[in-house]
């Protein structure tokens, strides 16, 4: 997978990879369409945060993967 940098890294910061740009990018548009009603008996919030983030990695691979 060619994980190569989306943002040119400085002095002060190593830069972004394009993996966790395209993660970041998947994960808003998911949080866009977020539903209040995530705390329930089958799932706490927090298992629904952590599982948006994988799928959000997910979407960031088959990206990376469809760019080669």
């Amino acid at each position: 997978m060619n994980n190569e940098l989306a943002f040119p890294a400085n002095k002060y910061n190593g830069g972004m990879t394009l993996r966790d740009y395209f993660a970041a990018k998947a994960m808003q548009s998911m949080f866009a369409n977020f539903n209040d009603d995530h705390d329930t008996d089958e799932q706490s919030y927090e298992e629904y945060v952590k599982a948006i983030s994988c799928l959000a990695y997910l979407m960031a691979d088959a990206m990376l993967e469809t760019r080669k």
